[in-house]
């Protein structure tokens, strides 16, 4: 086989491979992502919160608590793999857990349900968590199973979870929270849920700052780690087929340098006669010869004959001549003797302008030429299937990163990695702070805290109000029974006393304080929560308003004030003002006149005061730059009044008036100190809770109030005059 037949079966069996390697290109990587989806496939549920507190403003952060929450989740789900399924469920209040979208591997479909969500009522974490495992348990198609909880943590609702259920069920539990300042409890409870799980704690940080939370590759359902192998797989075959088609192209192209290189060397020139034959009947034509010999004669007809001998001719047989080439020399040879140059010749060397005589035909030699033979045309070799191959998989090469990794998304794995690092570092040395006692002083058997043990009491609704058998009721116009008092405590409607006093007065109590509460009205204005509250037991279902509201109220007092340890309930029975805008807006003058006035009222607290001789008494403030009800303005107002009277006449008994103050709103009062009420093996904010729970009629304490004082390990007091050398704390202890 000739080397040119061998190269030409190489170059076709090159070609006729080259659609082979396209599919079989397509089968691994369509096989790679079917193993990938076969392998790893993964059910997720993005548990979102929408309880009250999510409204809230971190001081680090400058928006809402929702507002960040919604971009985390779309943050998340940008991440989702394509062979996971993802569910969303939000929750809010016990009964308000609500699948909104099933599961679906059409991930970006969920982002405008999350926009458009609100937050609600208290947070029924416990409750929340079970639903969202039952439901990715039946519902869910995955291999792996993983709830996202995107949280405060901040539980107002029911008991706090306990991962148990979720490791029987083989669920992860990744939190995506907050760090709450103003109460890292939450914050170290949550960790240790997720933790126990498998999972872990992301918290959501400032503005301008990544977010944390990954995939991990152990659990991700195609983590960055396989869609790198997957990827590298794919692009070391294509390199392999670029490789093939450039050497393949090289290889045609060279053949056609060599076969145009050698036709050039073998360029040949042709020599040929040329012969003038002139007819005797003046006919003129001209020949050319290049092949020799060449045979002219004249037969018998007359005509001249014009052919290439073919074999030597016998002299004499016929009458004419043969031309031949010898050693580049053309040569006459005659047959018979003719006329050649007008001389009877036999055989002549042959020159220009020779002239040959045959039986009346003139033959004149024109000259000898030589001429370049020409070649067969030697085709560029057709690339253009190749080319497009070359572009076509290069262009794959370059594109399959963006596809299989995201743009950014391997620095971002190596930026969330080192920040993720540093940020569990962070949250050990918080764990470290919050010593074992600061969460129940329990340690599980999987090691880190017991939150559970901390809100051990059950914040669960009222329904049947318990028993106040305990709590002395002073009814309107009724005289106490009058004993020595350590604090007095005076608000202006039901509720007041839980949401302004109830840390402070749930630890007065646990060390033995004795505590009167005295409350102006009894709220016969405000609005009831129907139909967001309970219906049965001591409540009815409809609207309560008026006296009947007003009854429900005073119950409801009584409850909380029985919880936080209160001996004394004292009802003044003034009347209470409709305030459900500003336009409803009183001041404290007609406020007060609408009470008997200022004399009477300040007469009244006087004498409970000087009846209960208490050391310290708490009220709100009167009207100031932190903007209040105008009832309470007014209370603080009059108790400040009847403290200055009380002073003026040289009783000296009461050594501190305190006065509450908003957590929201602690920033108005420099002077102000802070009662840990949260930590530290002391849990009176949940008894506090618990207390503002029972008021189910309304809502800003059974709802906004418990789900805003949670977020508070502290609360907040500015001393009017405080005339002791002990601080407040050391009062309670003594």
């Amino acid at each position: 086989m000739t080397k040119s037949l061998q190269e030409f079966n190489l170059a076709l069996l090159m070609k006729r491979l080259l659609p082979f390697c396209f599919i079989i290109l397509f089968i691994l990587s369509d096989a790679s992502a079917k193993e990938i989806n076969r392998a790893v496939a993964k059910s997720v549920v993005l548990l979102f919160d929408l309880s009250y507190s999510m409204r809230l403003y971190d001081t680090h952060l400058s928006q809402a608590r929702i507002d960040g929450a919604k971009k985390a989740a779309a943050s998340v789900l940008s991440r989702a793999a394509r062979n996971e399924e993802w569910a969303l469920l939000t929750f809010s209040d016990r009964d308000e857990i609500n699948v909104l979208f099933p599961f679906t591997r059409r991930v970006p479909d969920i982002l405008p349900v999350i926009s458009s969500l609100s937050s609600q009522d208290t947070s029924a974490l416990d409750k929340a968590l079970q639903e969202a495992g039952r439901y990715i348990i039946e519902e869910g198609k995955g291999d792996q199973r993983e709830i996202i909880l995107i949280s405060d943590c901040v539980v107002t609702e029911g008991e706090y979870p306990s991962p148990d259920l979720l490791i029987k069920r083989g669920i992860r539990l990744n939190i995506i929270g907050f760090k709450l300042e103003t109460n890292p409890f939450w914050e170290a409870a949550a960790r240790v849920l997720a933790r126990a799980t498998g999972g872990d704690f992301f918290p959501i940080n400032r503005d301008d700052k990544s977010f944390l939370y990954q995939n991990d590759d152990e659990h991700s359902g195609e983590s960055y780690s396989s869609k790198l192998n997957t990827l590298l797989v794919i692009e070391g075959f294509l390199l392999l087929l670029l490789t093939l088609i450039a050497v393949y192209s090289l290889y045609r192209f060279k053949l056609w340098r060599r076969a145009r290189a050698g036709a050039a060397k073998a360029e040949e020139y042709v020599k040929f006669l040329s012969l003038c034959i002139l007819d005797p009947r003046g006919g003129k034509k001209i020949h050319r010869f290049s092949s020799f010999p060449v045979l002219i004669t004249r037969g018998k007809g007359g005509e001249l004959s014009i052919k290439q001998a073919a074999e030597p001719i016998r002299p004499g047989a016929l009458q004419g001549f043969t031309i031949d080439l010898d050693n580049q020399n053309a040569r006459l040879k005659l047959i018979k003797p003719l006329l050649v140059n007008g001389v009877m010749r036999s055989e002549k060397k042959l020159k220009p302008g020779d002239r040959i005589n045959l039986s009346g035909y003139r033959l004149v030699v024109e000259g000898f030429f030589s001429e370049r033979l020409k070649q067969p045309e030697i085709k560029k070799p057709d690339l253009i299937l190749q080319g497009t191959a070359f572009v076509f998989l290069a262009v794959m090469a370059l594109i399959l990163p963006a596809i299989f990794v995201p743009a950014g998304e391997a620095a971002a794995a190596s930026k969330a990695a080192s920040e993720a690092a540093a940020e569990k570092n962070g949250s050990a040395s918080l764990e470290a702070s919050l010593k074992s006692e600061d969460l129940g002083g329990r340690v599980p058997a999987q090691g880190g805290y017991d939150p559970a043990a901390a809100i051990g009491m059950a914040l669960g609704r009222a329904g049947a109000l318990e028993s106040t058998e305990s709590l002395e009721i002073v009814e309107p116009g009724q005289r106490p029974e009058f004993y020595q008092a350590d604090l007095l405590f005076i608000h202006a409607h039901p509720d007041d006393e839980s949401l302004d006093f109830g840390g402070l007065m749930a630890m007065a109590a646990a060390r033995g304080k004795r505590i009167v509460e005295v409350l102006f009205t009894d709220g016969e204005s405000g609005l009831d929560q129907y139909p967001r509250r309970i219906v049965g037991g001591i409540y009815p279902a409809g609207d309560l308003s008026g006296s009947e509201l007003a009854g429900m109220r005073v119950k409801e007092a009584a409850a909380a004030l029985q919880i936080m340890g209160a001996e004394t309930y004292i009802r003044l029975g003034l009347p209470n003002h409709p305030y459900s805008s500003v336009a409803e807006e009183l001041s404290i003058t007609r406020v007060i006149e609408s009470w008997g006035g200022e004399e009477r009222v300040v007469s009244r607290l006087l004498e409970l005061i000087r009846g209960y001789r208490p050391k310290i008494i708490i009220s709100p403030d009167a009207p100031s730059r932190a903007r209040e009800h105008f009832e309470h303005e007014a209370v603080g107002y009059l108790t400040k009044k009847a403290l200055a009277a009380l002073k003026l006449a040289g009783d000296k008994f009461v050594m501190g008036h305190l006065v509450s103050v908003d957590p929201l709103q602690r920033g108005l009062y420099p002077a102000a100190f802070k009662l840990e009420v949260m930590g530290h093996g002391v849990y009176f904010r949940f008894q506090q809770l618990k207390a503002l729970k029972v008021h189910e009629t309304q809502r800003d304490a059974s709802v906004i109030g418990v789900e805003v004082r949670a977020n508070f390990k502290d609360e907040y007091y500015n001393p009017e005059f405080w005339d002791s050398g002990m601080t407040l704390d050391e009062y309670l202890s003594k």
